[in-house]
């Protein structure tokens, strides 16, 4: 019987899939492949459609219930109503990086600005509660085992350095049938290269900004609207 239901969430492209990749390795817990969205429907719908996500976890006889869904950090309130002793991973990034990764997807940072600034903000509103644990996608990099092992302890499982080996054990996600190196482009092409990516070692995706944004964009982070979240989070 499922005995921890933990979610990671936070701005796209911010590392939630990866993060969610490795914990899905983990021998205790059941992770769906994909973005399950549960909580973005109404009370009713939602509580159905994870009580049902519970049963195959059981049946799989999994103790823990890990889910990522992006944006599921704007729904956290009716999470905590819903879901008894529930805990959540909110992955943040630098800023710049997130707008550059958007580029890839949509042709343009503009979307990915603006999720950055609404959905930081939120972010940082959370991260002194108990039941938040907030990961910099940068300390990730620089050191996944120690940051996986924070978010084992973290949701309460024990921490299995097999887990960081995860590439080694090809997973389908987003309902792909192949691993096939996607251009990133929205739709099927950036569920293709997400599903390549969650089966390669983890990629160090700091500093992507540097020679793909405008000065105007940067200034949105360095001396614009973004400015105090990239302080707060140590970026500037």
């Amino acid at each position: 019987m499922v005995e921890i239901n933990a979610f990671i969430c936070g701005c796209g492209h911010t590392g939630t899939t990866i993060v969610a990749r490795i914990m899905g390795a983990h021998p205790e817990v059941f992770c769906p492949p994909f973005e399950t969205e549960v909580f973005l429907a109404d009370e009713h719908k939602a509580l159905r459609h994870y009580r049902a996500l519970l049963l195959v976890a059981d049946r799989l006889r999994k103790r823990a219930f890990v889910e990522k869904t992006p944006n599921h950090l704007l729904r956290l309130e009716l999470i905590r109503k819903l879901v008894s002793g529930v805990k959540f991973i909110i992955t943040v990034r630098d800023g710049r990086d997130v707008a550059a990764s958007f580029i890839k997807r949509t042709g343009n940072a503009d979307v990915g600005i603006r999720r950055w600034l609404d959905e930081t903000e939120l972010s940082l509103r959370e991260r002194q509660r108990p039941d938040v644990l907030l990961v910099k996608y940068e300390d990730f990099v620089a050191a996944p085992k120690t940051i996986i092992e924070h978010v084992c302890s973290f949701i309460g499982v024990r921490f299995h350095p097999s887990i960081l080996e995860y590439h080694q054990h090809p997973v389908m996600w987003f309902g792909e049938r192949e691993i096939r190196k996607g251009t990133g482009l929205n739709g099927r092409e950036h569920n293709a290269l997400r599903n390549w990516q969650v089966n390669q070692p983890i990629f160090d995706g700091r500093d992507l900004w540097k020679g793909r944004l405008s000065h105007e964009q940067i200034a949105v982070f360095e001396s614009g609207p973004g400015r105090a979240l990239m302080r707060a989070l140590g970026y500037l």
